[in-house]
């Protein structure tokens, strides 16, 4: 991993802070509202460069779910960064962006395969390496632009925004729930295979983890993960449960029969996928997780 990622994170996550005295994060089981959204039956997968799209850093895709110019009720968001693998610059040449379909969510929405039962709108950000060398590498989203513009031309629920990443795009999650804290703009986040900050001396990991405590949080790992070893993930649950009156949940699924590419089982809503009973049960689908949760204004 390279370290530079991590710096280039850091600066990314100040940008999207907001106003800690403002928000909370509640949970709640009522859906009632997002019940009015259009069917989706099959909705539109687009491809953006720097040419359409100026206030990103890089290339992206968007999801939108059928007829969602029709709806009156907004969207809730998930924000899906993939992992090393899907690197490339795609400010200028979209077929950069292919690189995003390796695995998860970005490839089973391409394949068609992906259906939920409340829709939502689904961002994927490209990482690129920067300019100076390679020494890190940036997202599309590391501008506060890019999500005022985003959230202003889009019908999406500020209250729900929900975070997830795979490998390199998991530590993406506990980079931005580790140094945002109750700053955070998303109301839950499940970091995938999640590329751990191992690197950090003691203070700088005890400040990441108490930090993400203030997001709820649902870490999945392979137990035959070849790339990312699963103490990564122990690890960081069993730092989070030992601290003390923790607002939020922080819970840790591990499936013994995948690997580093279990992301097609979790976004897969029949939950099937048989789970390791040492570790939090795999008993809802990551949607439905995510749903229980909004952040909203005091």
């Amino acid at each position: 991993m390279n370290r530079g990622f991590y710096w280039t994170l850091l600066l990314m996550s100040a940008l999207l802070a907001v106003s800690c005295s403002k928000y909370a994060i509640v949970k709640t089981n009522d859906v009632s509202t997002l019940l009015n959204l259009p069917k989706d039956t099959g909705g539109t997968f687009v491809a953006f460069t720097q040419e359409d799209f100026p206030e990103a850093e890089n290339g992206f895709y968007l999801y939108l779910p059928k007829d969602w110019e029709k709806a009156t009720v907004k969207y809730p968001l998930i924000t899906y960064y993939q992992g090393h693998n899907a690197i490339g610059d795609s400010r200028v040449d979209e077929k950069a962006l292919e690189l995003m379909l390796i695995d998860g969510q970005p490839k089973k929405i391409k394949q068609g395969s992906w259906k939920t039962d409340i829709p939502f709108i689904v961002l994927m950000p490209q990482a690129r390496w920067s300019d100076d060398k390679k020494s890190f590498y940036t997202y599309s989203t590391s501008k506060d632009a890019f999500w005022e513009r985003l959230l202003r031309e889009y019908p999406i629920d500020e209250t729900r925004l929900y975070l997830t990443g795979h490998s390199d795009g998991g530590g993406v999650v506990y980079m931005l729930t580790g140094t945002q804290g109750r700053d955070s703009i998303f109301a839950a986040a499940a970091p995938i295979s999640g590329n751990s900050f191992d690197f950090l001396p003691k203070k700088g990991r005890e400040k990441m983890i108490a930090n993400m405590k203030h997001t709820p949080l649902w870490l999945f790992h392979g137990r035959g993960d070849n790339f990312v070893p699963l103490y990564m993930s122990v690890d960081v649950i069993n730092d989070l449960k030992k601290i003390k009156n923790g607002k939020y949940e922080s819970k840790l699924t591990v499936f013994p029969g995948l690997g580093h590419f279990c992301t097609d089982a979790i976004f897969d809503p029949s939950i099937s996928e048989k789970y390791d009973s040492a570790y939090d049960p795999y008993d809802q689908s990551i949607y439905d997780w995510f749903l229980q949760y909004q952040r909203i204004k005091k």
